[in-house]
């Protein structure tokens, strides 16, 4: 005998805002942070809507809303949220209900006995003012024959507010998963064996390569998210930095990102590397150690304002986009540098420059700004790629030990690291540079020979020295330390 059910598919609204938050150590800080952080939602209006056979929730400003244009801790244009039943087609009937308030549907029986299930509550969806009572539900009535299979598929996702849904009804057609499989194919990244090299390759690892390289490649891609208010798409950095933290970046871990993807999508790429140039200030040509919410750049309370190996990263980015994709027309695209009400305007204008002008500018703030110490070396500032080493290692027992100081560290002391890493990056950009600027090209070289010398001196017979600290006295102290976090 045939079987009728009703099949309800949930998917939860518990919007949960990312807002700047630096002290998040601690049960309290997290509680506190976290209820401020959801309270947030009290700063808009929601509303849920049937719109096309897809629920939609959408919240809108009210009169605690901050303006849109305004820089702020959090992204003050919140996305609207969808669920759409994609298994409309002419064997079943569209879905039959609907239910967007957790209160109706679910009240006192939760999850296991649905109160509209098993006391014939009221789906009247009413409002009620808690301060996110919403939830998406679409059920449907199925009638399934003895050894009949149904599929049931579902698009659930977030969309820029107001913007159309329309793009993800073409799912509904029954032939598109194949498509979206060869499509995935198209763009999956296959391991390549040169005969020349003569590996010894087996099948089986070939299989394993092949699966690992197709997989992370996926996830990495699929981690993209647009970035509104600099209108460039990126890979965020994740990690405690964004979800607990609320804040992006540093730069050079979204150049180690961009380094991978420019085999993978050029453009989002491109994207990244006109997002670090966006934050740079027009002036010094310096970059922040991050941004967070709308347009807000942030520097850790000032433990982390002056990192000393971003620099380095960003040119080490553009050389490798431009190695990848020959695409020299990149260096004379126009960028605009960082404009905010947060720096003094005398000090940093809203101006445009080049691509090029960007790279000039961030090699000037290096040499200048950051600068070659007494013994060669380019400095360390308040930190290089570790970049909590000068404060960890200044209260470490190694520190205490030495009177190591971290106001004159942070002012003199110098990076092994950052020196090495230089020596390989700027003859690069040079020879990128070369056929467009031959003066900026040369500049570049200017250091390289005192650098590789300054370089030699640290390594001590076994490995290279980390970095050279100030004690109290100014006196050098060298922590030739193998640790790699170090």
């Amino acid at each position: 005998n045939n079987i009728e059910l009703d099949f309800y598919q949930y998917f939860d609204i518990n919007l949960y805002r990312i807002q700047l938050q630096w002290i998040r150590t601690g049960t309290i800080a997290a509680s506190l942070g976290d209820e401020e952080r959801f309270n947030l939602n009290k700063h808009y209006n929601s509303t849920v809507q049937l719109i096309n056979e897809t629920l939609v929730f959408h919240q809108y400003p009210n009169s605690h809303t901050p303006i849109i244009e305004n820089i702020t801790n959090y992204d003050p244009l919140p996305f609207d949220v969808f669920f759409t039943d994609l298994s409309l087609n002419s064997e079943m009937s569209n879905f039959s209900s609907y239910f967007y308030q957790k209160k109706i549907f679910f009240g006192e029986g939760g999850a296991r006995k649905p109160d509209y299930l098993y006391k014939n509550n009221s789906n009247s969806n009413e409002t009620n003012y808690d301060n996110m009572p919403y939830c998406l539900i679409l059920s449907r009535h199925l009638t399934l024959a003895p050894g009949q299979t149904i599929y049931l598929r579902y698009a659930f996702g977030v969309v820029i507010a107001d913007d159309s849904r329309n793009f993800v009804y073409k799912y509904r057609k029954s032939n598109y998963t194949n498509n979206i499989i060869s499509a995935l194919q198209a763009e999956s990244v296959y391991f390549h064996i040169d005969p020349s090299d003569q590996l010894n390759i087996t099948n089986e690892m070939s299989y394993v390569f092949q699966r690992e390289m197709n997989w992370h490649s996926t996830v990495l891609i699929q981690s993209t998210i647009y970035n509104e208010y600099f209108n460039v798409h990126l890979i965020p950095q994740g990690s405690a930095y964004l979800y607990l933290h609320g804040l992006d970046g540093a730069p050079r871990d979204l150049v180690l990102t961009s380094i991978v993807v420019n085999y993978l999508k050029p453009k989002l790429s491109k994207d990244i590397l006109i997002l670090i140039m966006s934050q740079q200030n027009s002036t010094t040509g310096q970059l922040p150690y991050s941004f967070a919410g709308n347009g807000m750049i942030a520097d850790a309370l000032g433990l982390h304002a002056k990192p000393s190996d971003l620099d380095i990263y960003f040119l080490w980015g553009l050389t490798e986009y431009i190695s990848a994709t020959g695409d020299t027309k990149f260096l004379f695209d126009t960028v605009q540098f960082y404009c905010s009400h947060q720096l003094n305007a005398s000090n940093n204008t809203c101006n445009n420059g080049t691509v090029l002008e960007h790279a000039k500018l961030s090699y000037y703030h290096l040499i200048t700004f950051i600068g070659i110490g007494e013994s060669g070396l380019l400095k360390i500032s308040d930190g290089d790629w570790d970049d909590g080493i000068v404060v960890s290692t200044c209260i470490s027992p190694f520190g205490i030990k030495n009177l190591l100081s971290y106001k004159l560290t942070k002012e003199y002391g110098e990076s092994i690291p950052n020196t090495q890493q230089a020596l390989y990056v700027l003859p690069l950009i040079s020879s990128i540079v070369k056929t467009v600027d031959e003066k900026f090209a040369s500049q570049l070289l200017s250091h390289i020979n005192s650098l590789k010398q300054a370089l030699k001196k640290q390594f001590n017979g076994y490995y290279f020295n980390r970095a050279i600290f100030k004690n109290i006295f100014n006196k050098s102290v060298i922590l030739s330390d193998l640790n790699l976090q170090a």
